[in-house]
C-alpha cells in the first residue's frame, strides 16, 4: 500500500505546503467569524475546520522529520502518514473542500454587508484626502490620500491633526511645497502640481463630536483662478490707461496738430528760400516771377493760420515739382507705397532730405530708396553732395521728423560714413505697397 513516505521528496513538501495554506484560509475564516460576528454554528465550523487542518499539518511535518532524520520510525504520527496515508490524504481533500466553501461564504458576506474594513477601502479609494479626529487631535479614521498628503507636506506621518492644521494654517510646510493660502482655508500645492484645498469642519458621529479635515483637489480651477486674476490685472492696466488717454486726448490732438503745422511752415518757407535764391543767382532758372510771389503768399497763407486748412491728400507730383524748382533730380528706386500714412512719411522725409541737399551739401540730386522686410517699410534718402564734416545736428526739421516717426512707433536713423544717409523704419502693414 502506498505511503507518503513513498512519494518523491517535492511532492512530501507540496502537499505540507498545501496543508499550510488551508490552515492560513481557517484562520482568516475564524477572524472574520469573530470581528464580523457571525452566527455561532459558523464559527463553530471554522474553528473545528481549523483544529483537523492544524492536526494534520503538524502530523505532517513531524512524520517527514523524524523520518528523514531517523529520530523515531515507530511513532504515531510515522503510523499515520504511513499505514493510513489514503485516509489521511482524503481527509485532506475533505478539509480543502470545506475550506473553499467556508472562504467563499466569508467573502461573499462581505461583498453583501457593509462592515468596517469596507467603510475603510471605500475611503481609501476616494481621490479626496479624509481625516477624522477627535478634539485632542487623535486621529479616528484616515484615508490613504490624507496620510499620503501629510507625508508630503510635512514629512511626517499624520498621528496629531491639530498640529497639521496648524502647520496648514501658517504655511509651515516642507520646500518642495507652495502655501498658496493660509488661514481657515489652506491652499498648498503639493510636490509643484496639484494644488488643494483644505477645509475643517465639526461633526457628531454617534453621539461623539468629531472633526473632519477634507483634502480637495483644485489644481485645474486655482490655474483658472490664476489666468482669471492675470487677465483682470491686464483689463484693469487697459482701463487705466484708456482713462490716462481720455484725459490727454485733446492735448495729444493739439500737439500733433500744432507739429503738422510746425513742418509744413517748414518746408514751405525753406522751399521759398531756396526757389528765390535760384531765382536771384540763375536768371535761366525755370520758376517765373509770378510763381515766386505764389509760393511766398502761400508762406505766409500758412503763418496767417491757414495751416487749419491743409489738405490731407498725398500727391507725389508736388514733390516732384518742390525738387525742380530747387533744381534737384529726384529718384525713387523701389515699391511705393499706397498706404497714405506710409507716403506721407516718404514725402516729410523728401522735403525734408531735399532741403538739406541744397542747403548744407549742395547736391544736385537725391535718391529715395524704398524697400521692406518682414516687419518694417524702410526708407533711405540719400544725395550726390558734399559729405557732413563731423557729426549732424538735428534742427528743426529733422526733430519733428524723427517725433512723427517715433510716434507711430517706428525709428529714424542717420548716418555720415560713408555717405549722409536718412533712414526711416516704418512698422510695415499688409498689402500696403502697389
Amino acid at each position: 500500500m502506498m505511503n507518503f513516505f513513498d512519494l518523491p521528496e517535492y511532492l512530501q513538501y507540496s502537499l505540507i505546503f498545501f496543508n499550510l495554506i488551508l490552515l492560513v484560509i481557517n484562520i482568516y475564516c475564524v477572524v472574520s467569524c469573530v470581528i464580523f460576528e457571525f452566527k455561532k454554528h459558523h464559527l463553530a465550523l471554522n474553528i473545528i475546520l481549523g483544529i483537523l487542518t492544524s492536526i494534520l499539518y503538524c502530523t505532517a511535518v513531524s512524520a517527514n522529520f523524524n523520518f528523514r532524520k531517523n529520530y523515531k520510525t515507530d511513532g504515531f504520527d510515522i503510523m499515520l502518514m504511513g499505514e493510513h496515508f489514503i485516509l489521511m490524504a482524503v481527509l485532506l481533500i475533505i478539509l480543502a473542500a470545506i475550506s473553499v466553501f467556508a472562504l467563499y461564504a466569508v467573502l461573499k458576506w462581505k461583498r453583501e454587508h457593509i462592515t468596517p474594513a469596507s467603510i475603510k477601502e471605500g475611503l481609501d479609494r476616494l481621490p479626496a484626502g479624509l481625516c477624522y479626529h477627535n478634539k485632542d487631535g487623535v486621529p479616528k479614521l484616515i484615508n490613504h490620500r490624507m496620510d499620503n498628503l501629510c507625508r508630503f507636506i510635512t514629512g511626517e506621518p499624520l498621528f496629531d491633526a491639530n498640529e497639521f492644521w496648524r502647520k496648514l494654517q501658517k504655511g509651515e510646510v516642507l520646500p518642495d511645497n507652495i502655501a498658496q493660502q493660509t488661514g481657515e482655508n489652506p491652499i498648498v500645492t503639493v510636490l509643484g502640481n496639484t494644488t488643494l484645498s483644505f477645509t475643517k469642519i465639526e461633526r457628531e458621529i454617534g453621539g461623539e463630536k468629531l472633526f473632519e479635515i477634507r483634502a480637495t483637489d483644485i489644481t485645474k480651477k486655482f490655474a483658472l483662478s490664476n489666468r482669471l486674476r492675470k487677465s483682470n490685472n491686464e483689463l484693469r492696466e487697459l482701463n487705466r490707461r484708456l482713462q490716462e488717454y481720455g484725459e490727454n486726448v485733446y492735448d495729444i490732438t493739439r500737439e500733433r496738430e500744432i507739429l503738422t503745422a510746425k513742418v509744413n511752415i517748414h518746408d514751405m518757407l525753406g522751399k521759398a528760400q531756396l526757389a528765390t535764391k535760384r531765382y536771384i543767382e540763375n536768371s535761366d532758372s525755370h520758376i517765373t516771377k509770378e510763381e515766386l510771389v505764389d509760393i511766398w503768399n502761400g508762406t505766409l497763407y500758412l503763418f496767417d493760420g491757414g495751416f487749419a486748412e491743409t489738405k490731407d491728400d498725398v500727391n507725389l507730383d508736388e514733390l516732384y515739382d518742390a525738387a525742380k524748382i530747387m533744381g534737384i533730380r529726384l529718384i525713387i528706386d523701389g515699391p511705393v507705397p499706397k498706404d497714405k500714412s506710409l507716403l506721407r512719411f516718404v514725402m516729410s522725409g523728401a522735403r525734408e532730405s531735399l532741403t538739406n541737399a541744397v542747403h548744407h551739401a549742395k547736391a544736385s540730386e537725391l535718391k529715395v530708396k524704398l524697400y521692406s522686410t518682414y516687419t518694417h517699410f524702410i526708407i533711405e534718402y540719400t544725395n550726390d553732395g558734399l559729405q557732413p564734416e563731423g557729426e549732424i545736428s538735428e534742427g528743426g526739421g529733422l526733430s519733428s521728423l524723427r517725433q512723427s516717426v517715433e510716434t507711430a512707433g517706428g525709428i529714424m536713423e542717420t548716418d555720415i560714413y560713408p555717405k549722409f544717409i536718412l533712414r526711416l523704419k516704418i512698422p510695415s502693414k499688409e498689402e500696403a505697397y502697389v
